[in-house]
């Protein structure tokens, strides 16, 4: 029989305006997330680091005592990245 835990929810939500992909500023602050593999490809957030090793002992322990799934270390950036660009009304240099 599959253990069975309960994933707590961070209240961390990443959202689309327009074309671009915004992040909060604690998901900018802590890139390295744990998650767990799913079928068709997808996976699930299980927690945010701020540093990789810290995320790697945490997959680890996962692992240990959640051996019906898988859990993998990955570094989550923003899907486009800021531009500077200077505002259209100011005069050009």
């Amino acid at each position: 029989m599959p253990r069975s835990y309960q994933l707590l929810s961070t209240g961390l939500q990443s959202h689309l305006h327009g074309d671009k992909f915004i992040m909060t500023y604690r998901e900018r602050i802590t890139p390295w997330i744990v998650v767990r593999l799913l079928p068709h490809v997808q996976h699930l957030i299980i927690r945010r680091f701020h540093a990789r090793a810290n995320a790697q002992e945490y997959a680890k322990l996962l692992r240990r005592y959640a051996t019906d799934s898988e859990f993998e270390v990955m570094f989550d950036c923003p899907m486009t990245a800021p531009t500077l660009s200077p505002p259209s009304d100011s005069p050009p240099v």
